[in-house]
Formats: structure tokens, sequence, C-alpha cells
């Protein structure tokens, strides 16, 4: 919810510094300044690498991985993208969807298919466990 919010002031281009409580750090941020995900070169990329990856294969999968990243943005707003590697972003992405439709058996083929070998794996913020999702 907080992200969302946040978004709603971006668009409203709120000038007014907010504090919020995120992972118990204290975070003071401007809604006006904060990068659109439209802008954001990282999440541009990653949705092209989804529909390169899909377009003939699986079309709903880009449908997928596009709301996965629509959440992950969100989940750490105030925070942007930019400084994630396209590639790990949209290779995690995918391994959550993978996962998530039960076709776990079918992500290292999906690798080795888009040569993903060599991107490293991250974790995303939207799946750890055990951790106070703010």
């Amino acid at each position: 919810y907080k992200g969302t919010l946040i978004e709603a002031l971006m668009e409203q281009k709120i000038d007014d510094p907010f504090d919020l409580i995120k992972s118990g750090l204290n975070i003071t941020f401007i809604p006006s300044a904060i990068l659109p995900m439209e802008q954001d070169q990282s999440i541009n990329e990653a949705s092209s690498l989804f529909e390169s990856w899909f377009t003939n294969e699986d079309p709903t999968m880009i449908q997928f991985c596009m709301s996965l990243l629509m959440q992950l943005v969100l989940y750490e707003r105030p925070f942007d993208q930019e400084d994630k590697d396209p590639y790990q972003l949209a290779k995690g992405i995918c391994r959550l969807v993978y996962d998530a439709m039960q076709k776990s058996d079918e992500w290292p083929g999906f690798v080795k298919k888009q040569g993903l070998e060599r991107i490293e794996d991250i974790e995303l913020s939207i799946e750890k466990r055990g951790e106070n999702n703010d």
C-alpha cells in the first residue's frame, strides 16, 4: 500500500518531503523527485527482455512477468530500479513466474535457451521470506 500511495504522490508532483520507515530505516523522500516507472531504464529494458523472450512462445508470460515487475517496483518505492542490471532483474522475475506456475523443471532449459547462464541470480525483495515485509 505504501508503494501505491507513493506513486499517487508522484503523479500529483508533490514537492513536500515525506518520512517513512522501511526495513527499520527512516527514509525521507520527495515524491516529485522519484523517477517514474516509464522513465526507469532498467524497468524498460527488463520489459523489452520479457517481450523478446516470450512474444512468440507464450505471450501470457509477458503479462505475468510485467505484473510481478510492477509489484516489485511498488514494494521498493520510494527507491527506483535504475541501479539494477535489467538482465538480473528480468531473470529473477521470470524465475519467480516459473516457480509460481509450477514450471520449475522447465527453468534450466529456459535459462540455457536465452543464454542467461552467466547472468547472476539475485534474490528479489518481494521473495524474501520470514522478514517484516513493509
